[in-house]
């Protein structure tokens, strides 16, 4: 098989209508040198999704390649899978309910073909919640190590848009990721640990994500009925037990100590989780609360200030205060 340039790599379970929309949405004149991968993860619409790929395979110019697992893998391990089938320079992952915005794929080989670096990615639009995520102001070269990779671990949170050079990442082992949920986050650590990356502000991604979250309902996920219901507010405490797995199980294979400054990160990024709890109550912010002490990670001030201006002041009299704050954190670790 000829070797192209790039491999978009979809993770598929039980969304045939949102593949078909991810699919339609891989726009570019240059099909000589992309290839699509489909990896279909033994889903209950698994025979639903073999004739939507059939369909569109049809229709399309470039060339797909259709995956089905013979047991269900789970997410982390689909994504090795993914890996496994490319045969690409470079691997860049895309979930089956996201989409690639017109024009932004023709950027992305132009720049990969000119460009040799270990990891590419760029920031994407959020219509949930109407906003842009991992934005900075240019585009512009990252440097390998510790100072680089602890500034930019949280842009690897969202898997779709994130492109590895294959050879990179093709030997590293999912096995120990099941029900982590953030292999993805692995993967980026490695790439910046031992390679320079590349930062192109050319939005590549339209994360819509409304599909059915499959994680917590498929086999392998043991139906962790937290990580199937997203809109539970102690849904991301459960995601989160497996991100700060992925940091300190990346330190102790590498002899890093990255997670130091994560866990200040981290402290940053628990405005939200709080603020989603106190608007249901004080009630459900006292759980969750009580749940993201349990963690293992040590919550600093920042947090104990976010929960007690929670507790003691009405929600919508606090959260401009907090926004705002949380901001300006937020840009004093980011500027570039």
């Amino acid at each position: 098989m000829e070797k192209r340039l790039l491999t978009i790599a979809i993770t598929s379970y039980n969304r045939p209508r949102e593949l078909v929309r991810c699919l339609e949405s891989v726009d570019s004149s240059k099909v000589n040198l992309f290839e699509v991968i489909i990896s279909e993860d033994k889903s209950p619409k698994r025979n639903e999704i073999r004739q939507c790929i059939s369909d569109i395979k049809k229709e399309v110019p470039y060339p797909i390649i259709d995956n089905y697992n013979s047991e269900n893998l789970g997410y982390d391990r689909n994504l090795k899978q993914l890996i496994n089938l490319s045969n690409s320079e470079y691997i860049m992952f895309i979930s089956d309910d996201d989409c690639l915005v017109k024009g932004a794929l023709d950027v992305l080989l132009d720049d990969l073909s000119t460009i040799k670096t270990g990891i590419y990615y760029s920031p994407f639009y959020n219509r949930e919640f109407n906003n842009f995520g991992r934005y900075y102001k240019s585009s512009h070269i990252i440097n390998n190590g510790k100072r680089y990779l602890e500034k930019h671990i949280y842009d690897s949170i969202l898997f779709s848009g994130l492109c590895f050079k294959t050879e990179l990442i093709k030997n590293l082992d999912a096995e120990p990721f099941l029900n982590k949920n953030y292999f993805q986050v692995f993967l980026f650590m490695y790439a910046l640990n031992f390679s320079n990356g590349y930062y192109s502000n050319n939005f590549l991604i339209d994360c819509i994500g409304d599909g059915e979250n499959g994680y917590g309902s498929s086999a392998s996920a043991e139906k962790n009925e937290l990580l199937v219901n997203r809109k539970s507010y102690l849904s991301n405490l459960q995601f989160h037990i497996g991100l700060i797995w992925v940091i300190k199980y990346f330190d102790s294979l590498y002899h890093t100590n990255y997670f130091i400054n994560f866990e200040k990160e981290y402290n940053l990024h628990t405005f939200t989780g709080l603020y989603t709890a106190a608007k249901i109550g004080k009630k459900e912010l006292n759980s969750y609360w009580e749940k993201l002490n349990s963690l293992d990670i040590k919550i600093n001030s920042i947090s104990k200030i976010y929960y007690f201006l929670f507790l003691k002041l009405p929600v919508n009299k606090v959260v401009s205060f907090l926004l705002v704050i949380k901001k300006i954190l937020y840009k004093m670790r980011h500027q570039l």
